[in-house]
């Protein structure tokens, strides 16, 4: 037995340390499921190419049977929903909270720290309210008294001279030319004299033509006298104008939806409460919706993917054969640890914006739009998956005339922003593209710029579309990363035996890859781009990639503005795929 008094101080934190690691190999065997888990919190920096190929390509084969249609059933997406103006009216969203009961005032205080971003657009953009705190000092109960004060006296200086006003429009109208006393009586009426300025107008009174009557005779005339209306209040059909992203709706959507953890891993009552919220702005946003229910056998668990369908002018009609279909995706499930408003809060706030612009202005497009948030997709792009083979694949499919597929836009992290030099790093994603290295060479490893994943000569058409409507390019580029994939599914199962695509395994690691490999035993394939801030590879956020600092301290100014431009290129996309109008007051 040593006794403690004889060991020294550093004989005492040896024996310390040893203690602590036989402790923890003892809970280690006793309870390994607990360690278990917490490992998977963690993310794997390494992308498991075999893993995604074994779950995406040889399922194929042992599932996938072509004499079996079960298999291309639609009964997992149940019946769509769409709801007239007045069930709109009568939607109630239930509260989407955490468990913890501060969470409300921590969403209050953040969101209140952030209003320099909306400041100088509140007067253009005051369509969503933001939630001030109910608890404030005194000085600023002061200061909002005082600035009530300032804006009734303005209102009631507004009042007087629209009041002033009236009163001259009448005294004008008793106004006779013919009649001498009447004109005398009106000027000795009046506080000022005939011929002084108007206080509204700054313009002189002066006498109507004697030949022209004041009041009009006939209905005609009576017409001819009645204001045209404003052009502010005429809806109309514009070629040319393009809707754009509110600043004030894409905060509201982060702080509202998805600056929270989302996934069954970690709050399952939580996560589907957000599905039902997710589901109902849907509904909200005038689309056909519909939730789509699948099972993992990795999770041993449910998902949901949320369908919205915009539809476009020949969907449903005898001219259906003229329809096609552009989807626009995004994954809104996170890891166990992570908010998720990088990863990819920003890529459903670009869905669920997007599908708010094309209802408020009344779009008209000759192609209907899926607007898709893919759910699992942390777990191996299980949703989207399920989505392309037991959705999209089946519509397009049916009939003697198949719906054509113009494309997938999906969007996955588009919101860091950083114009200083070296913020872009290009190990793992770019040493096998050397075009992209050279181009990030001339920027001076910039992060201002947003990139598109597409497969080299299969998706470019779908890349120049957007790369053509992309806004403010000097500001925020647009860089291509045309990987060297193959076309079909066989082909690249061939290619990694052979480990030619080895190289090129990074660039599968999202939704877009399952449009590009359905199946690996039929000659399918859809055309897809990702969309993206490249993430993981942006200096700042690098370190803060599926952990908790995935946070809304990320909604920079400079982020956000980021974001909302992409949002409006998408937009003008959409209306050149479409070839669509929209009207410019709603």
């Amino acid at each position: 037995m040593i006794k403690l008094s004889s060991l020294s101080s550093s004989s005492m934190i040896i024996l310390t340390i040893n203690l602590i690691i036989m402790m923890r190999m003892v809970s280690t065997q006793q309870h390994p499921n607990l360690h278990r888990n917490r490992q998977n919190h963690h993310y794997r920096q390494e992308w498991d190419v075999k893993e995604w190929w074994n779950e995406n390509i040889l399922e194929d084969l042992s599932i996938y049977n072509k004499s079996n249609p079960k298999s291309l059933s639609l009964s997992s997406i149940g019946k769509f929903v769409q709801l007239t103006n007045q069930q709109k009216s009568l939607i109630k969203l239930p509260e989407y909270r955490m468990n913890h009961q501060k969470s409300n005032f921590v969403q209050l205080r953040r969101r209140n720290d952030n209003l320099d971003l909306d400041q100088a657009e509140s007067n253009e953009e005051d369509n969503v309210a933001i939630m001030s705190p109910t608890t404030m000092s005194p000085f600023k109960q002061q200061q909002q008294q005082n600035s009530k004060r300032n804006r009734f006296s303005e209102q009631s200086k507004q009042k007087f001279l629209r009041n002033f006003q009236k009163l001259n429009s009448r005294r004008k109208s008793k106004y006779r030319p013919n009649t001498k006393a009447k004109m005398i009586r009106w000027q000795n009426s009046n506080r000022f004299h005939f011929k002084t300025k108007s206080l509204v107008s700054d313009q002189p009174i002066r006498r109507p033509p004697k030949n022209q009557s004041h009041r009009p005779s006939s209905s005609k005339n009576r017409q001819s006298h009645r204001p045209s209306p404003s052009k502010n209040n005429r809806r109309f059909l514009s070629e040319t104008f393009v809707p754009t992203a509110s600043k004030i709706s894409i905060k509201s959507l982060f702080y509202d939806y998805f600056n929270q953890i989302r996934t069954n891993l970690y709050d399952k009552q939580v996560f589907n409460n957000l599905k039902n919220i997710l589901y109902l702005k849907f509904l909200e946003f005038g689309l056909e919706t519909a939730m789509q229910q699948f099972y993992s056998q990795k999770r041993s668990d449910n998902g949901h993917n949320l369908i919205g369908i915009y539809p476009g002018i020949y969907r449903n009609t005898t001219e259906q054969h003229l329809d096609s279909i552009l989807v626009i995706g995004a994954h809104y499930d996170t890891v166990a640890r992570s908010p998720g408003v990088e990863d990819n809060g920003s890529g459903c706030v670009v869905v669920m914006e997007l599908a708010r612009l094309l209802q408020q202005h009344r779009c008209r497009l000759n192609t209907t739009i899926i607007f898709v948030l893919f759910d699992m997709e942390e777990d191996g792009l299980v949703g989207s998956k399920f989505f392309v083979k037991k959705y999209l694949l089946p519509i397009t499919q049916q009939g003697e005339n198949p719906l054509p597929i113009k494309g997938a836009i999906i969007v996955d992290m588009l919101l860091e922003y950083d114009t200083t030099s070296g913020s872009q790093l290009d190990t793992g994603v770019g040493d096998a593209l050397p075009k992209w290295i050279e181009r990030m060479q001339q920027n001076e490893f910039r992060a201002d710029f947003a990139a598109v994943w597409s497969r080299e000569n299969i998706d470019s058409k779908l890349f120049q579309t957007l790369q053509s409507n992309w806004l403010n390019e000097d500001k925020y580029k647009l860089i291509e990363m045309d990987i060297p994939l193959p076309k079909l599914g066989h082909e690249l199962t061939e290619g990694f035996k052979s480990h030619v695509l080895l190289p090129y395994q990074t660039f599968l690691r999202s939704d877009h890859s399952s449009f590009w490999y359905p199946n690996s035993i039929d000659n399918q394939t859809i055309n897809a781009i990702l969309l993206t801030d490249l993430g993981p590879w942006r200096r700042k956020v690098s370190h803060k990639y599926h952990s908790s600092m995935d946070n809304s301290k990320l909604l920079s100014r400079a982020n956000l503005l980021f974001l909302k431009n992409g949002i409006d290129s998408v937009m003008k996309t959409i209306l050149d795929i479409g070839n669509g109008v929209c009207e410019e007051n709603p």
